[in-house]
C-alpha cells in the first residue's frame, strides 16, 4: 500500500462515517492507506475496485452530511467516485445510522418544546388565544392580567366578582375571585380534549361556565340554560 494516502475514506457498514486523516478508517471500515480514495499505492488508486463489473459487490452509503460514497465489499475499500458497475443505475444510499439518530433527537426536542394545554391526563392541545375565544362565547370574564394586577382589580369588589386570566402554569388558566371578606383567592383551571376541569380534579365539564358553577364558592355568573348563578 502507498504511504501517506489521500483523505481518509468513509467507514464501512457499521462504523463511523470517516476514518482519521491519512487514510485511517473507523471501526468496521477500511483501514490503512488503501482506504483513502486516490491514495498512491492503494486499491482505489489502482482502479481495481472502481472497475469491478459486479454491481452487487458495492454498497451505496451516505455520510452524516448527505454525501454519497461507494463501499467495495471484496476489497473493503470506500470510493467517492461512482464505480463503472453502477453507472446509469439509480441507487438510493443506505440510511446513515448516525444521521438517523441525530434526526430522532431533533424530533424529540421539537416535541418537548411544543406547549401543551390541559392537564390531568387529558392530553388536549390549545393556545391561550383559543381558550380566550371559548370563554368569550360562554360569556365568562377573561382579563389578560398577572396575579398582582388581578388582586388589585378585585380588591374592594363585591363578593363573587371573578375573572379568568393567564396562569403561570403552561397550558392552564387561573381563576381569581373576591371571597366577600376582603380576600382574593386563586385556583387553576385546565381545558383537555374531554372537557374543562380543575387542576386537582378528574371531573370533566363540557363548558367552563358549568365548571365554575360546580365550584363550592359563590361566583357572579350569567345564567346557564334555565339555571341561575352557582354557589
Amino acid at each position: 500500500g502507498g504511504l501517506g494516502g489521500g483523505p481518509g475514506g468513509p467507514a464501512g457498514p457499521g462504523g463511523p462515517p470517516f476514518g482519521g486523516g491519512g487514510g485511517g478508517g473507523g471501526p468496521g471500515g477500511p483501514t490503512g492507506p488503501a482506504a483513502g480514495p486516490g491514495g498512491p499505492g492503494g486499491p482505489a488508486a489502482s482502479g481495481a475496485p472502481a472497475d469491478d463489473p459486479v454491481a452487487t459487490n458495492f454498497r451505496v452509503c451516505e455520510t452524516p452530511d448527505g454525501k454519497t460514497y461507494y463501499f467495495h465489499k471484496p476489497s473493503q475499500t470506500s470510493l467517492w467516485k461512482k464505480p463503472l458497475a453502477l453507472r446509469g443505475v439509480e441507487v438510493r444510499p443506505e440510511p446513515n445510522p448516525l444521521k438517523q439518530h441525530q434526526q430522532q433527537q431533533q424530533h424529540q426536542q421539537q416535541q418537548q418544546q411544543q406547549p401543551t394545554v390541559g392537564g390531568g391526563g387529558g392530553g388536549g392541545k390549545a393556545s391561550v388565544e383559543e381558550l380566550q375565544a371559548l370563554l368569550q362565547q360562554e360569556g365568562v370574564v377573561y382579563r389578560n392580567l398577572a396575579r398582582p394586577q388581578a388582586e388589585a382589580e378585585l380588591m374592594g369588589m363585591p363578593g363573587g366578582t371573578y375573572l379568568m386570566r393567564p396562569s403561570s402554569k403552561p397550558g392552564a388558566l387561573s381563576l381569581s375571585w373576591q371571597t366577600g371578606d376582603g380576600r382574593v383567592q386563586h385556583t387553576v383551571v385546565c381545558k383537555s380534549h374531554d372537557g374543562w376541569h380543575k387542576e386537582t380534579s378528574q371531573q370533566r365539564y363540557p363548558t367552563c361556565k358549568q365548571l365554575l358553577l360546580s365550584l363550592p364558592m359563590y361566583l357572579i355568573l350569567p345564567e346557564v340554560g334555565g339555571g341561575g348563578g352557582g354557589d
